[in-house]
Formats: structure tokens, sequence, C-alpha cells
């Protein structure tokens, strides 16, 4: 059965909120995607696989997250084993070290998500585009130089991928590409620069 899900990513904004990562940051971020998610209603949450459904206890968790280490946050109205409390699930998931061969595999399926064909750099973003937004270290890239970009880094270099171009991310925060998906990759010299202490 195909789950119904909405699903987030999110990278550098918590200035936009004035705050750092907390419960509330979470449930202002879905209702970005969607004002009808029941974030209120919603007593489970996933972080990094873990089960939480206390809210002191979900924030203590998240604060110690900084915003760039999330790599994606989704609702799921679709209960799990019947147990869960509230109106479904919400999940957040952050950033790990990948090996190699997961790196180049999710950089292959990267590029391949990039069909859109631009004829100089400085050419703006196509009206009827299907190129996802690409993330690096939380800065944007050109559309135009987008596949160039991932075709040019080198793997040995990158810290973590995200690919996301099955599902929107709100156009408000990421232009109008944001609705073809969202490709997220974090360099290790800035990965490490930015977090001290990663969490494993």
């Amino acid at each position: 059965m195909r789950q119904n899900f909405t699903i987030l990513f999110l990278l550098y904004f918590s200035a936009s909120f004035g705050q750092g990562t907390d419960k509330a940051f979470i449930d202002r971020w879905l209702k970005l995607c969607d004002e009808n998610i029941p974030v209120d209603s919603v007593r489970a949450y996933y972080i990094d696989g873990e089960y939480y459904t206390d809210t002191a206890k979900i924030n203590a968790y998240l604060q110690t997250i900084p915003p760039g280490r999330i790599k994606s946050i989704w609702y799921s109205k679709i209960m799990i084993d019947n147990y869960v409390p509230g109106r479904g699930s919400i999940y957040v998931m952050t950033v790990k070290k990948m090996d190699s061969k997961d790196v180049e595999a999710w950089m292959k399926d990267a590029r391949n998500l990039y069909v859109d064909k631009y004829t100089s750099y400085s050419q703006h973003i196509l009206t009827d585009s299907r190129d996802p937004v690409l993330l690096i270290d939380g800065q944007a890239v050109s559309a135009a130089i987008a596949k160039a970009t991932l075709d040019r880094i080198d793997p040995k270099e990158i810290y973590g991928v995200s690919v996301n171009g099955f599902f929107p991310v709100p156009t408000s925060l990421f232009g109008q590409n944001a609705k073809n998906g969202l490709v997220q990759i974090w360099t290790k010299q800035r990965y490490n620069k930015n977090n001290k202490t990663i969490r494993k």
C-alpha cells in the first residue's frame, strides 16, 4: 500500500524563524509544506529512527542537532503497527557519513535527475524546467550549471548526499524548481568545520 506522506528538506534556514532546532521549528516547516498537516495532533516523532512521544525529550534531542545537519523531515498519516498515539507520525533524519560506494551510487542517481538543456551558464531557469534544486553545503547552485557542477565535484570530497526527486519541497523557500525535488550535498571540509562534534 502506498503511504501518503509529505516530505521536506531543510539546511541552514533557522534564521528565518529566529530559533534553533526544536519541535516548534519542525512543526512550522511541515506547515510550510502543507497547512493541512495536523502537527498539533501528532504525538509520535521518529528522530534518526529513535521513537519519542514526550515533548521535553523531543526538544532535548532536537536541540543537539544543528539545522545544517538535518537531511529530511516528513509527515506520515500511516499508523505504524497500530500503536502510534495521536494522528500519524513525524520523521526527522540527519545526514550521516557515507562510504565511497554509497556516495557514487547516490551521485549517479542525482545526475540522472538533471535533464534540462541550457545554452549558457547565465541562462535563467527554464519555464518548464524538470530539474530539482541543487544545494551544496547549504548554498543554492544556479540551475544552468547544476548538472555541470555535479559532474565536476570529486566524490572523495563528499561527506553525505540526499536525493529527493520524487516529492516536492516548498517553492517559497527554494524557488520554482523545488516542485521537482531537492538534491543536497555536504562536503567533508565544510561539514567538519561546521560540526565539531559528529554523531555517527
